[in-house]
């Protein structure tokens, strides 16, 4: 069972319905999918050593969250959502708490794609891709939100 707090997606597709016969219902068959898309973490005592606790979720929404990066100084993290709609770049605490929408590109541009956030050294900016009009490029924007 999942979680109502994680996200579920479920689709149906590759449909098919079978041919009337006399004194049967037709019958239809079809593919469901399912995809929860959250950011998971675990605690480890250092790189290569096995978790010391099971994995939690814990930047969660009712959309999809991924491809994490924490800051330098480990107290934020940046990570790309479509919790807006569209895919957009996004910064939490650790925890998932104060989740802040950097970036609002897909909405004013038409560009149907923006992610893989990756911190400047200084943790000041955060740079990602997008395409704005078509055209893939990288882009930065302040990690204050502005």
């Amino acid at each position: 069972m999942i979680p109502d707090r994680w996200r579920q997606v479920e689709q149906l597709y590759h449909s098919a319905v079978s041919r009337p016969q006399p004194g049967r219902p037709s019958r239809l068959v079809y593919v469901r999918s399912i995809a929860v898309a959250n950011i998971w973490r675990i605690e480890t005592s250092a790189p290569g050593v096995p978790a010391s606790s099971p994995p939690i979720a814990t930047i969660t929404s009712t959309r999809e969250d991924a491809n994490p990066q924490f800051s330098p100084d480990g107290r934020r993290v940046a990570f790309e959502s479509d919790r807006s709609r569209s895919n957009e770049i996004w910064i939490a605490d650790p925890d998932g708490s104060n989740a802040v929408q950097l970036t609002s590109i897909n909405a004013t541009s038409g560009a149907d794609w923006t992610g893989m956030p990756r911190w400047s050294p200084d943790g000041q900016l955060v740079a990602f891709e997008s395409n704005p009009e078509g055209h893939y490029g990288v882009y930065v924007v302040s990690a204050a939100g502005r």
